[in-house]
């Protein structure tokens, strides 16, 4: 374990959920796989899940499948405060969040349908990249929906 780890796994019980989020992602963006540190935050943000914004809990699970990390039980937590926040996902935080557990391999059932539905609600503001990495989530979890991918579409033909 590297310093940094060390000393942020002393202080996890202080962090505030984006200060988990964000130590979790900066490890995942250098792909620094601390098992002991990620383990710790897992624990850690069980117990303050209903405190995280939209962009904490898909900054959370995309440097968990950034690693690929895969813990049903966390991944279950995570989805489970997701689907009570999702009306608050801005096109970012849905795309994260399906990148994630597509990258996974692993969608509980209760996320999938809010998370579509999420996705058409801000479908307007979505950029080239999030169309892309939501159409390659969707693909990886084999979910077929020509409504969507039509809309998808349009979307994308626009920003050509």
């Amino acid at each position: 374990m590297n310093a940094s780890a060390s000393a942020a796994l002393c202080l996890l019980s202080e962090y505030s959920p984006q200060g988990l989020s964000n130590t979790a992602w900066a490890y995942a963006k250098v792909t620094w796989m601390d098992e002991q540190l990620f383990d710790a935050i897992a624990s850690e943000a069980r117990t303050k899940l209903p405190h995280f914004r939209s962009q904490n809990l898909s900054n959370l699970a995309w440097a968990y499948a950034a690693l690929s990390i895969l813990t049903e039980t966390f991944m279950d937590a995570m989805s489970a405060e997701a689907v009570l926040k999702i009306g608050d996902f801005d096109p970012q935080a849905v795309t994260n969040t399906a990148w994630a557990y597509a990258k996974v391999s692993y969608i509980p059932p209760r996320m999938l349908n809010p998370l579509i539905e999420q996705a058409f609600r801000t479908l307007q503001g979505w950029c080239p990249q999030n169309l892309s990495a939501f159409s390659w989530a969707l693909a990886a979890l084999t979910f077929r929906s020509r409504t969507l991918m039509q809309s998808m579409s349009e979307q994308a033909v626009r920003r050509i």
